[in-house]
């Protein structure tokens, strides 16, 4: 998927072809900085404006995303995470880049697998009692038959809550859950609600939490031919009911 990496003026250039899919990229991308000890350090970047950088990729087309280089990093092995979606915005896919920069201007990319182990550093605190947990590994969690086996799943046991039906609100819940080494889903936490202003909120919340209850196992995420802990992220759609 992705054709070319490069850095210029502070900005990390990523060439994708989208072969099989129109997709939309909103700024939504993670740097994270490999130690000597080979762990991965997730770097804090700036909040972005996601409909200002909004750019449609279009199916067999090549299109060039550009991300904002973190502030003061120094040389050395990057890992970019940079999430797409597909134009319902219902699902999202995850591009991992690693690229070596030698200072602001200089860039190679390599081919090499993701470390297991997360981040430790003075520079970048995490929290102990999530140190076996995971956002990156080489092969993530997958649902029974993927992402549109994950999409049909929601779209097949949703309820639109009936504490919500005089309000008709629409829109998504972003839910994080983390898949657990034997593919349970476990630690499920909304991390977006439609509107948290309004009473039906928390009904919308609910059953975005009851869906996830009910999920079968998932293929658990790996790293090295070991399962391992792996955050996992997803949106629920809500549409109001026609009857």
């Amino acid at each position: 998927m992705v054709n070319d990496i490069s850095i210029s003026e502070s900005k990390v250039y990523i060439s994708i072809v989208s072969s099989n899919y129109n997709l939309i990229y909103k700024g939504e991308a993670d740097f994270y900085l490999e130690d000597k000890q080979k762990k991965l350090h997730k770097i804090p970047g700036k909040d972005v404006d996601k409909e200002s950088v909004a750019l449609h990729l279009e199916k067999g087309k090549t299109a060039e995303i550009s991300v904002d280089f973190p502030d003061s990093c120094q040389p050395g092995d990057y890992l970019l995470k940079i999430r797409v979606y597909n134009k319902n915005e219902e699902c999202y896919y995850t591009i991992h880049q690693w690229f070596e920069a030698y200072t602001s201007h200089q860039v190679s990319s390599r081919d090499k697998p993701i470390p297991i182990g997360p981040a430790r550093s003075s520079d970048y605190k995490v929290l102990s009692d999530e140190d076996d947990i995971f956002d990156v590994v080489r092969n993530m969690p997958e649902f029974p038959g993927g992402m549109p086996g994950l999409m049909e799943f929601i779209r097949q046991n949703i309820r639109y809550p009936q504490a919500a039906r005089q309000s008709r609100l629409e829109g998504r819940v972003i839910v994080q859950v983390v898949i657990d080494k034997d593919g349970s889903v476990i630690q499920p936490r909304i991390l977006r609600s439609i509107n948290p202003v309004l009473s039906a909120d928390a009904a919308f919340c609910e059953e975005a939490l009851r869906i996830v209850s009910i999920m079968p196992k998932w293929k658990p995420g790996s790293q090295h031919g070991v399962n391992v802990k792996v955050r996992f992220t997803f949106p629920i759609g809500f549409a109001s009911p026609t009857d």
